[in-house]
Parts: structure tokens; sequence; C-alpha cells
């Protein structure tokens, strides 16, 4: 049937997920190293059609490299392995000639951000503006712009300036969960607990297939317990919301709503 040829049947996204099962399964050393093996064989198969025809064949198998990196960038990430997500990103920036511009910076921007979660405020700062600078000449700062902004602005302690930077943001996307996120945590900063709950619920009630996510879930269970020593039957309406909204949800709901707790 196929003239003697070798190899698999197997679909890539399958290979993919095979690839990925480890890290749902907290084998993040397994996922790193089946992901890196898939990597390997997209580059390898890439490099063949490198220079041949059709040279839709090389795009097509650069795509699915840069998705497996994506991926790999995600993992490290959970393992807090930044000078591996440092390489990665590195390499699709230099080496991805192909990549449009908005891609390009929207990679220089997610450098950004890992650098600000090592706490490197001056590397994050030249990575926002090189996104800067690929921005069309002389447009007004868009979503990108505002939020890179407004985590260095966080970085640099000033609250208040981060929260209104996030709110201009919230202008042009309204109902943004990672954007409404950031703003509740500059509340809690500025020592407005009530407003950060309120926002928090807002953000829940306005998009709760969005909202229901392990940062704002972990981030008002603490808020919670900062407001009050019966928490617990706050937490377990929250409960209530994802199992009716989010039954599927990926992640440990005892340690993210922190129903082990006293409070």
């Amino acid at each position: 049937m196929y003239n003697g040829k070798t190899g698999s049947i197997a679909c890539f996204s399958f290979r993919l997920l095979l690839a990925e099962l480890p890290i749902y399964m907290n084998n993040l050393p397994l996922g790193i190293d089946r992901l890196s093996e898939l990597y390997v064989i997209c580059n390898e198969i890439r490099r063949y059609f490198s220079g041949r025809e059709p040279k839709e064949a090389e795009q097509f198998w650069r795509r699915r490299e840069i998705r497996v990196l994506h991926t790999m960038v995600n993992c490290a990430l959970i393992m807090k392995k930044f000078n591996l997500i440092d390489d990665i990103i590195r390499g699709m920036v230099l080496e991805c000639n192909d990549i449009s511009k908005e891609e390009r910076r929207a990679l220089y921007s997610a450098w950004g951000r890992i650098y600000l979660q090592i706490g490197d405020i001056f590397g994050a700062e030249q990575k926002f503006a090189e996104a800067r600078r690929m921005r069309e000449i002389n447009s007004t700062p868009d979503l990108r712009d505002l939020v890179d902004k407004g985590l260095i602005t966080v970085a640099e302690n000033d609250f208040r300036g981060a929260y209104a930077i996030f709110q201009k943001a919230l202008h042009l996307e309204p109902g943004n969960t990672m954007i409404l996120n950031n703003m509740g945590v500059c509340l809690l900063y500025e020592g407005k607990l009530k407003d950060a709950i309120k926002l928090f619920e807002h953000a829940i009630n306005l998009n709760p297939q969005k909202s229901l996510n392990e940062s704002l879930l972990v981030n008002l269970s603490t808020l919670y317990e900062l407001e009050s020593n019966n928490s617990k039957h706050k937490k377990l309406n929250l409960l209530r919301l994802i199992n009716k909204y989010k039954p599927d949800l990926n992640m440990d709901l005892k340690v993210c709503l922190k129903l082990d707790s006293t409070n």
C-alpha cells in the first residue's frame, strides 16, 4: 500500500498529545523529553524540505516546529526552567525568518514577561522596547503595549499607576480576564481588599468560562482568607460555579481553592 515506505501513520496531533500527556500527569521531565524528541523529528523533516519543492512543505513543518516549541515553553514555565525558556524564545526570534512582524512582536512581549518573572526589570524593558519598535509607526498604544507597561509598573511597586494603565487596556478589550486579574492584584497591594474581591467576583460573573482559571481562583481564595476567618462557604460557592461552568477544569481544586485551610 505504501510501496515499502517505513514510518508511523499516527497523525501529528496524536503524537503531540502523547508528548503532552506526562505534563498533565505531573511528570514534567518526561514531558520535556518527549517534546524535545518530537521537536527534533519536526526539525529534521523541515530541513529535508528546505530549498525543495513544494516550498509550502517547509513552511508546514516550520509551523509544527513552532507549535511544539510553544508547548515546551509552557512546560518549562511550570518547571521554572527560565534558562530553557530564554534559549527557546531566542532561537525562535533569531531563526524564524518567515514569521510575521506581529508574531515576532508577540514573541518579544512574551520574552519580556518571562524576564519579569525572574525579577529582571531592565531585561524586560529591553524586550518590551523591541516589541514597541515593531508597532506601526504613529499608531497609538494597543492592548499589548498597555499590558506590558502595566506589568513593568507593577514590578516597580507603583500599583496605583499600574491600575490606571490596566484600566486603559480594559477599555480596549472589556471583560479581558487577565487584565481584570492584574487590576485586582493592584487593588490588593493598595490595601483595597474589598474592592479587589468585588472586582474578581465581577470578572467571574461577567465570563465564568474564562474567569474560572487557576490564577484568578487562587487569588480570590487568598483574598477570602484575608477578609474573614469564615471563608470556607465562599470557597465552596466557587466550587459550585466550577462544577456548573467548567466541570472538566484540569487542576487540583483542593489546593487551588485552599480547602484544607482552617478558615
